[in-house]
């Protein structure tokens, strides 16, 4: 299901808190605001923490770099590595602030981003959720979809091309688990990322505000 027209952010009818297991700090469910990010969840020290170890996901040096880099080979999976052992060392604090993050890189930085920086961020993303049991909010999937299905290429849906991509390289069944367990039933990202040969082929176009 394909929320409004593309562009619109999951409103609050649109998001039960249920689905990310996402509470605020008094324990209550927190809910999406207009433009779908989580209102009552904290943005403290633990959404500096996140927001900043992913711009370091973000400089990390490109997995097929054969050139010496500011960044060792295995950071990216050093600071992946550390990003999901604080979300399970504080499960209530740090799954929403990974979620509010991402969020924002998604809404507002991914455009002005290079492309090995959405790379490494949605190979971060794809790590991050097998890793967390696919959890990860329905109403993001269905806001974010029309990004990876409307016509051309552009960097967000690149970014979630991406982060479902690693995810099906990181599972025992390949895309028949990210299907199974990470998307909404039905979604189109399936035929989208999955089930189109001519992905890779696609001439790049310029980003446009879906």
């Amino acid at each position: 299901r394909i929320l409004g027209p593309p562009g619109r952010p999951p409103a609050a009818a649109d998001f039960p808190a249920v689905d990310a297991g996402v509470k605020t700090e008094d324990g209550g469910p927190a809910a999406a605001s207009v433009d779908g990010r989580l209102e009552g969840a904290s943005r403290g020290i633990e959404y500096g923490i996140i927001e900043t170890l992913l711009s370091l996901v973000a400089q990390c040096t490109p997995a097929d770099c054969s050139v010496p880099c500011a960044s060792p080979a295995n950071s990216h999976l050093y600071l992946s590595r550390v990003l999901l052992e604080l979300t399970k060392l504080k499960p209530s604090l740090m799954p929403q602030a990974v979620v509010l993050a991402t969020s924002d890189v998604f809404q507002d930085f991914l455009p002005s981003l290079t492309p090995t920086a959405r790379e490494n961020l949605g190979r971060w993303l794809g790590f991050h959720l097998v890793n967390t049991e696919y959890q990860w909010p329905k109403a993001y999937w269905d806001h974010w979809t029309p990004y990876a299905t409307t016509g051309g290429r552009n960097s967000r849906g690149e970014f979630i091309g991406t982060a479902l991509r690693c995810m099906a390289a990181c599972s025992s069944e390949g895309a028949v688990t990210v299907v199974k367990e990470c998307l909404p039933p039905g979604s189109p990202l399936v035929r989208s990322v999955f089930l189109n040969p001519n992905n890779d082929d696609e001439e790049e176009d310029e980003d446009e505000e879906l």
